[in-house]
């Protein structure tokens, strides 16, 4: 894994950022997404999280045992930044070095009330980062309303302004026009 993405990683996780959530999929495949907050990247390929709640993200991680981190920055509307981080459950710990340490933690935080019932132990598997592209709207791209596409011109490639173009090269009205 590229280092430079590993350190990012390890920086947003382990700012327990109220942004950070786990998504996971049951075998069924129906999908899950919950806020985990009290986390640790302990290495460059393990991270340890407090569980006292999550039930429906607790079951997928026991059917499956894969999960994704995300962890999204948004400075401004139109810029976004983060990390995804791929993992696989290998312990669910009730006791032990890891128990405590995320005990520790989850004692410092206003959480703290909760009664911790697992630290889940994660093997990572990727990271990913997210996309950092600024938000463009049609009339930034250049793409004037009505008109089609010339020959010579490269067409659009952003679903957004791809959907603009179609929309308006066959005349048809956009909501909000």
């Amino acid at each position: 894994m590229d280092q430079q993405l590993v350190e990012k990683a390890r920086t947003l996780i382990n700012a327990n950022l109220i942004s950070t959530t786990l998504s996971t999929v049951s075998k069924d495949y129906d999908v899950n997404i919950a806020v985990i907050t009290i986390l640790e990247m302990v290495d460059d390929d393990a991270i340890i999280c407090a569980r006292f709640g999550a039930d429906k993200t607790y079951a997928n991680l026991k059917e499956t045992g894969k999960g994704v981190f995300l962890v999204l920055l948004t400075p401004d509307q139109h810029t976004k930044d983060g990390i995804r981080v791929y993992v696989e459950l290998t312990e669910d710990q009730q006791e032990g070095e890891y128990y405590d340490r995320i005990r520790a933690r989850l004692d410092q935080t206003s959480y703290s009330h909760f009664p911790l019932r697992n630290c889940l132990v994660f093997k990572i598997t990727d990271i990913l980062p997210v996309s950092m592209h600024k938000k463009t709207f049609p009339a930034q791209a250049g793409y004037k309303k009505g008109r089609p596409n010339r020959p010579g011109r490269r067409r659009p490639t952003s679903p957004m302004i791809y959907r603009y173009y179609y929309q308006t090269a066959r005349g048809m009205k956009i909501a909000g026009d």
